[in-house]
């Protein structure tokens, strides 16, 4: 008698083969997935440098010139706020002016008495006060010397070994190391973040600063981001060409030109005030419209083009500063872009939707889900909350394109592996 058959009534046997292939494809995913959670170990163990006070910024050696001056304008805030809490207000102001406050001993003459023949004395009661007042000086100036010192020790355990290699090269660091001078040493800090390092020839550190200015991008940032990347852009800029102002200092000839020309004035009679008053309105507007004409077009183009169009018909209504610029584009209402789709997952659509608006999926058993998001391939969110990490240059990490169920499946369960090994807290990909 031959072999049953399942038509016979006899069990079905199983297909090795398509256990096979599929044992093989459940144990080729396990494996990217451990490769992937191993290369993230990897890299977060290389770039997260945590520095000795969790509570406050760091500064990192790697990374581009607009992510150094980002952190040590974090850091100095924190310093800031830190002293401001621990340590008092004086330390606090020497911090965020970047000058050790001047403490004046008080002033003898407020305890003295003067005669009618022009001399002064000093009675017991007058020294005794005089006396209080000059120790509670001496004790405030040795606070704030200890304060000053704490922070210079802080301060250097937020740099990674990178920026301590690049500031031992530094020909004054010895002496402001002995001196545990913070002030200095913030300064020394902020002149590598600015202008890179002695490893950089200086002329093609301008080009940098000058290139991060020109070319930057809002892209995907909040508007609030922009703000602060271009503004850290523009003192970056700014500190490599010389300090305050000083790379828009450069146009100060055509601000003239310009704004003189508005005003029906000539520019070889202007009285010095005048003349300042003048180049600092050309320096402003120049800051407002590098901030409008780089401002991501899909949501602001509309606004920056009504500008060109108003200035076309005589009637100029471009911002005349940088902070009228953002509150501009802060008033525009932007609507929410539509959500990509991935193309063909094998997945049929409901075209109804659900109640939010979001398109359904079914899985070809009746349920039904979220169509997974395009930029990290989770289904329990839409597009517009996605919180996925940004770039250093300021864009989106997202997948390109999901190509099959499998793939998003991967993405999903890397992302959590990933999140539980750093308590949920990261949204990677």
């Amino acid at each position: 008698m031959g072999t049953e058959s399942p038509a016979d009534g006899g069990d079905v046997k199983p297909d090795t083969n398509t256990n096979n292939n599929n044992n093989n494809s459940n144990n080729n995913r396990r494996n990217r997935k451990k490769k992937k959670q191993q290369q993230h170990r990897v890299s977060h163990e290389k770039s997260n440098f945590v520095g000795q006070d969790k509570s406050l910024a760091t500064i990192n050696s790697s990374g581009s010139s607009a992510n150094k001056v980002t952190q040590i304008n974090t850091l100095v805030e924190d310093m800031r706020a830190f002293a401001a809490k621990n340590l008092g207000s004086n330390a606090a102001r020497s911090i965020i002016n970047k000058e050790k406050v001047v403490l004046n001993p008080p002033d003898e003459t407020k305890f003295q008495t003067k005669g009618d023949d022009g001399t002064t004395t000093m009675s017991k009661a007058q020294e005794l006060m005089f006396s209080k007042e000059y120790d509670r000086h001496l004790k405030d100036k040795h606070s704030l010397d200890e304060h000053l010192a704490r922070m210079f020790h802080i301060t250097l355990g937020q740099c990674d070994d990178g920026i301590k290699a690049t500031l031992a090269e530094d020909d004054d660091y010895k002496a402001v190391n002995e001196e545990m001078n913070v002030i200095k040493l913030i300064k020394m800090i902020e002149g590598i973040c600015f202008n890179s390092d002695s490893t950089t020839e200086p002329i093609f550190a301008l080009i940098q600063a000058l290139i991060s200015l020109v070319t930057l991008r809002q892209g995907d940032r909040h508007i609030d981001d922009y703000l602060k990347a271009f503004t850290e852009t523009l003192k970056a800029c700014n500190e490599a060409f010389g300090g305050e102002h000083a790379f828009l200092k450069a146009f100060s000839d055509k601000y003239l030109t310009i704004i003189c020309k508005e005003n029906g004035a000539n520019k070889n009679f202007l009285s010095s005030d005048n003349k300042k008053e003048y180049e600092k309105q050309g320096r402003d507007r120049m800051e407002a419209m590098l901030f409008l004409v780089n401002a991501d077009r899909s949501r602001y183009g509309t606004t920056v083009d009504a500008l060109r169009q108003d200035y076309i018909k005589g009637s100029s209504t471009y911002s005349k500063n940088l902070n009228s610029a953002y509150a501009l584009l802060r008033s525009v209402k932007v609507k929410k872009k539509e959500p990509y789709v991935p193309r063909d997952t094998g997945h049929t659509f409901n075209t109804d939707g659900d109640q939010d608006g979001e398109t359904l999926v079914n899985d070809g058993g009746g349920n039904k889900q979220r169509t997974p998001c395009p930029r990290c391939g989770r289904t329990n969110h839409t597009l517009s909350e996605c919180r996925a990490k940004y770039h250093d240059n300021g864009t989106l990490l997202h997948m390109e394109e999901v190509q099959s169920v499998g793939e998003i499946e991967d993405n999903i369960e890397d992302n959590a592996a990933i999140g539980d090994e750093n308590g949920g807290a990261e949204h990677v990909f």
